[in-house]
């Protein structure tokens, strides 16, 4: 989104939780170069490949201290409650959250994208993951209003503020 591209061509900081390898870290800062990037990821192996710390999306991060808060197809496999609150938490008021997922749809589908979601949703539910629908993302109070922003397929990226300023 513009206020978003925005403020990253402006300089901002912007933490990813759950940043894998750190390909997303990587295309933003050389995208963004004014801005300032941190990340983290659970897994020790992929984190030292992002240059980035160990930690979990449900607690890394300083209290305020963030402008954009970024999860890419991760939300799904966190506690999805205390991952968002902590968003809230390393969050400015005023700041971004994106999260970009594979939402299901709200009811079956003939469309082939969405059948192969459902097909990928019943793989991963035999490791104990579901994918939600849009209507499943229920963000803190400190949130306004989630905007979908449909990139294809089942996939989009749902963007909200922080209330305040």
């Amino acid at each position: 989104p513009q206020p978003v591209r925005r403020r990253l061509r402006e300089g901002c900081d912007v933490v990813e939780l759950g940043c894998g390898t750190g390909q997303w870290l990587r295309r933003m800062k050389a995208e963004f170069r004014k801005s300032r990037f941190l990340g983290c990821d659970p897994d020790p192996e992929a984190a030292r490949q992002a240059g980035a710390a160990v930690g979990w999306a449900e607690r890394y991060g300083k209290s305020a201290s963030a402008d954009v808060v970024y999860l890419g197809e991760v939300l799904h496999l966190t506690d999805r409650r205390r991952a968002l609150a902590n968003c809230a938490r390393v969050l400015r008021p005023g700041g971004w959250l994106l999260v970009l997922e594979g939402f299901m749809p709200e009811r079956i589908s003939r469309k082939p994208m969405e059948a192969m979601l459902f097909a990928m949703q019943l793989d991963q539910a035999f490791q104990g993951v579901r994918f939600m629908r849009r209507s499943e993302l229920r963000l803190p109070r400190e949130f306004g209003p989630v905007r979908f922003v449909t990139l294809g397929g089942c996939v989009a990226l749902a963007v909200a503020r922080r209330s305040g300023k």
